[in-house]
This record gives C-alpha cells, sequence and structure tokens, in this order.
C-alpha cells in the first residue's frame, strides 16, 4: 500500500534520521458566488460558503534509500495514498490581483528524493502498527519501512496555509 505522510512549512516539519516530513492544509472556498441557490423545490435560498481543503503532504528522503509505506494517519483517521514524485523546491504562489505574486514555498530545494503523498480514501480501523495514542496525539502520523524496520514519523500540529479561492 501507499506511503502515509504530511507536515508543515518550514518551520513545520518532522524528521527522524534522514526522513523528513512535511504536510499543510489550505481552505478553499467558491469563486465568484452566485446571486442565489436553490433547494430541492426550487425556492430561492441563500448562497452558502463552502470551504474545501487542500491537504499538501510531502515526503523528503536521501536519494538510494527505500521507503515502503505501511500505515498513513491524518486526524486519528487511517487512509489509503498515492504517492508521485515531485521536484524542488514546491512553491505555492498565491495571485494578488495587480500586485506582485506571492510565493510560499513548501518543501524547499533539496538534492534528496521528495515525494508528494495523495490521500485516496479513509480505510476502515484497524489495529495500528504503531500505539493508537500516537495517531491520537499527532494531526499526522506515518509509519513506513526502511532496511526491514519499522519507522514512524508524525506531526504535532499541521501548519495552516492562507485561505483562497477557486480560479
Amino acid at each position: 500500500m501507499g506511503i502515509f505522510l504530511f507536515a508543515f512549512h518550514c518551520m513545520g516539519y518532522a524528521q527522524q534520521g534522514v526522513v523528513k516530513l512535511y504536510g499543510f492544509k489550505q481552505p478553499v472556498v467558491k469563486g465568484v458566488p452566485s446571486t442565489y441557490e436553490t433547494d430541492e423545490q426550487g425556492n430561492k435560498v441563500e448562497p452558502k460558503d463552502k470551504v474545501h481543503t487542500n491537504v499538501f503532504i510531502f515526503l523528503s528522503y536521501p536519494p538510494g534509500v527505500i521507503i515502503t509505506p505501511v500505515e498513513f494517519w491524518m486526524d486519528g483517521l487511517l487512509y489509503s495514498i498515492k504517492q508521485e514524485p515531485v521536484q524542488t523546491p514546491v512553491e505555492i504562489i498565491y495571485e494578488n490581483g495587480l500586485h506582485e505574486a506571492e510565493k510560499i514555498i513548501l518543501v524547499p530545494q533539496t538534492a534528496d528524493t521528495v515525494i508528494r503523498i495523495l490521500l485516496t480514501e479513509k480505510l476502515p480501523f484497524k489495529t495500528p502498527a504503531i500505539k493508537k495514542s500516537s495517531a491520537d496525539t499527532n494531526e499526522l502520523v506515518i509509519v513506513y519501512k526502511m532496511n526491514g524496520k519499522l519507522f514512524t514519523q508524525s506531526l504535532k500540529k499541521i501548519k495552516g496555509l492562507r485561505m483562497d479561492a477557486m480560479k
């Protein structure tokens, strides 16, 4: 199964030896709202501002190291994941209209291997490979196998990014 990982911005990463975990949450609202919405019967109702949360999770480790994800826990829930390699630095750019765009670095430039972790679905509870208390007291926990041994990387608090609007 995929690897599980999550951490945050420059001050919000966890490190176990040579493995670093980065995780971020970004609230996102719809772009231009409609002037009204309708309910199931076609009656006009006040539009609701629905906030979606983007989650950005990255794992960094030295080239040549093989890491096999075993479990990924976020907010006490178990998830399956997909992985995709990324180039560093990893950045988010906020367009500020007429002003200069704001660039936030999520993962700094590195020669290490960096993968993005994508949450695919919540999984039913199972007896964890880690102490369940670790998943309950940390917002992000990944259990991975490296050199035949199990390791855990956790992040107490996932760092929030500023709200953005869908484009």
